[in-house]
């Protein structure tokens, strides 16, 4: 849920900057429900190895083996020989398949990542094929569609 890791039971973290998001997520929570007072939000420093309580919090090695499986498939995708239809399907494709990591990876600060993160790589690729990707699709979409 927003990146956050479970370190206990009931008991969420983010390293990232939240307060916001989570203080209206707790109002929303209290003023459609009687939950009001059974949510507690804080801030707090952590004094061990950060990256030792990412270990627990987040399965960051499931997360890059879904980066890896991403980059084997999309990698090889040769889009000059691509017709503007199959662009259009290659591009919806793409778009659905990286979009479960804004679900699955949790974003943290690049120093909490280990070396060589995946998703950084993936990235570029998504970025790059895309870019390729969408004269062609966007051709393809406005020569049917109908407004």
């Amino acid at each position: 849920w927003l990146g956050f890791g479970m370190l206990a039971q009931s008991t969420w973290i983010s390293p990232n900057p939240m307060e916001n998001i989570v203080l209206k997520f707790v109002e929303e929570i209290n003023n459609s429900t009687n939950k009001e007072g059974q949510i507690d939000v804080f801030l707090s420093e952590y004094l061990g190895d950060p990256k030792s309580i990412v270990k627990k919090c987040w399965n960051l090695s499931e997360i890059e083996k879904e980066y890896e499986k991403f980059i084997e498939k999309w990698s090889s995708i040769e889009v000059e020989g691509l017709s503007e239809s199959e662009a259009f399907i290659t591009r919806i494709n793409l778009v659905h398949e990286y979009r479960k990591f804004l679900n699955i990876d949790p974003d943290l600060p690049e120093d909490l990542l280990p070396d060589d993160w995946k998703g950084y790589k993936a990235y570029d690729l998504f970025i790059e094929l895309r870019k390729k990707l969408t004269p062609k699709a966007d051709k393809f979409f406005y020569s049917v569609y109908e407004p």
